[in-house]
């Protein structure tokens, strides 16, 4: 665990017996981390600062493999859900106390939660193919969604509380009216896929996914509330990123001509710029003036937002250049003046992304860093 503001060499860790230890959640504040004992059934909450382990109780009260945890927006309860279908709901601050509720919620794996934005209801998914819907007041199911022909792999419920998007391995994406039994807004992406991203914008009227298509990646977004699928330019779409007034969307994509980064409007198909060959991953800056892409080769340039003109190249870390292909996850820290760049090498770059220039580097990752985040407060 590393504090991006304080000088460690070396990152602190906490060790839970038994190893296996694999879904992991942050509470919003960035206080507290809840991680499960995959093998057997256990989940513990620990304190970031102190590291001393704040509670630890098994799930359901047995052996069984946990499969997500997930806090509410309030951090005051935790779900957990299990490989054999069940949930539960248990008071953050003592998740071994009685006063939470389980159910059993879905004949096979849960794969997938989300907490409605204030904290009422919770929606869960799996391999049953069943979506449904729980108030966490009573611990009684409320709605339940039907219409998938696959797993249930994600959920995103809109921040205005009156839709919840879903995706499923068989590569269609439903989106529900929350508040009613509905049927679904159907988007056949085009099998064999599997979703992986949802992403409402911030208008909450579009929604946005990538998906699997083979060896390849496909793109598209769903249109509210005329249910009109847009499809995005190319049928390798590697990554999707909304500007934050959500007028325009950042795509990287393969076509014949290589791999090209674009902005587009989704509500005319015009293209307001692109460039390429050679990007991979796209991400705005927080405040919605640049756009960065990474390409192959390590540099990742920022772009105008207005025109596309590159402000400036921020170079692989050293320890990527001396890869053939280098790590291509990266992250702006909330108030958008530093850049976490994970490397294959196991380490994380902190750069200054108005300079270009190093500042520190996190050590502590045996293998290749395949994903980085930040905490809300940065």
């Amino acid at each position: 665990i590393w504090a991006a503001g304080e000088d460690w060499s070396t990152a602190p860790s906490v060790e839970i017996a038994g190893g296996n230890s694999s879904p992991q959640a942050w509470s919003s504040d960035g206080t507290r981390l809840a991680i499960a004992n995959v093998p057997f059934g256990e989940v513990t909450v620990f304190n970031r600062h102190t590291r001393d382990s704040l509670a630890s109780a098994p799930v359901l009260g047995r052996i069984t493999n946990v499969q997500l945890v997930v806090w509410s927006p309030d951090d005051t309860l935790i779900a957990v859900a299990t490989h054999d279908g069940e949930i539960q709901v248990v008071e953050a601050e003592d998740i071994s106390a009685p006063d939470g509720w389980r159910r059993v919620a879905h004949s096979g794996t849960v794969r997938a939660f989300a907490w409605s934005p204030d904290g009422a209801l919770l929606a869960s998914g799996g391999d049953d193919r069943v979506i449904r819907v729980w108030e966490i007041a009573t611990g009684g199911e409320v709605l339940s969604f039907r219409g998938h022909s696959a797993s249930i792999t994600t959920l995103a419920w809109s921040a205005d509380g009156r839709w919840i998007a879903s995706g499923e391995q068989g590569g269609i994406v439903h989106v529900w009216k929350a508040d009613e039994d509905s049927r679904p807004t159907l988007v056949n992406a085009e099998a064999p896929l599997s979703v992986n991203t949802l992403e409402w914008n911030p208008h909450l009227d579009r929604v946005a996914f990538t998906a699997n298509q083979g060896r390849g990646y496909m793109g598209g977004i769903l249109q509210l509330p005329s249910r009109e699928f847009m499809s995005q330019p190319g049928q390798w779409v590697k990554c999707l990123s909304w500007h934050p007034d959500g007028e325009h969307l950042a795509a990287a994509y393969l076509d014949g001509g290589g791999d090209l980064l674009k902005v587009i409007n989704p509500d005319s198909g015009e293209v307001r710029w692109g460039k390429g060959p050679g990007f991979w991953q796209v991400a705005w800056t927080p405040d919605g003036e640049m756009v960065a892409a990474m390409r192959h080769d390590g540099p990742l340039d920022l772009h105008r937002a207005e025109d596309g003109s590159v402000v400036r190249k921020i170079m692989a870390p050293s320890g990527d250049q001396r890869t053939e292909r280098p790590a291509r996850q990266f992250r702006f820290s909330p108030d958008g003046e530093t850049l976490a760049w994970g490397q294959k090498t196991g380490r994380i770059a902190l750069i200054d992304a108005a300079s270009g220039e190093l500042q520190r580097e996190l050590d502590g990752h045996a293998a290749r860093v395949a994903g980085v985040d930040w905490t809300r407060d940065g």
